[in-house]
């Protein structure tokens, strides 16, 4: 596992989204900790609940403004975001704890390579008209 780091790259040109992509990062580095614990995971694996309700309201009442014609795929991945995020509370709450270390980041980290880097992206040239 690999340390992100902030650049500017992943910036969407929103204060308030960009930070919330920073906290994702900060979750993604906290997996990459060696001395990472089952209570650390844990509060990894239910922090994804809670960024997903604040990120992604904060995100969708953007996206209508700067992005109208991808509302709807985009949307959609957040669903998908969310019924993952809930599997992995499930599967922690059944004991597999460190085992989701892995599956968790790699997930995390193909979802800011795929989700933040290019889908995110698409709203870019829509911040300044919507700001």
């Amino acid at each position: 596992m690999t340390k992100i780091a902030w650049s500017d790259e992943l910036s969407v040109g929103n204060e308030l989204l960009d930070s919330q992509h920073q906290k994702l990062i900060s979750m993604i580095n906290t997996l990459d900790d060696d001395a990472l614990d089952a209570d650390e995971l844990g509060e990894v694996i239910f922090g994804l609940l809670e960024y997903a309700a604040i990120h992604f309201r904060d995100e969708e009442k953007f996206f209508v403004n700067a992005a109208p014609e991808i509302v709807e795929h985009h949307f959609a991945s957040h669903t998908i975001f969310i019924s993952t995020a809930y599997k992995f509370v499930q599967r922690f709450k059944n004991g597999e704890a460190l085992a989701l270390r892995q599956p968790v980041y790699e997930f995390l980290c193909k979802w800011l390579v795929e989700h933040i880097l290019v889908e995110d992206m698409q709203y870019k040239p829509g911040v300044r008209a919507a700001e």
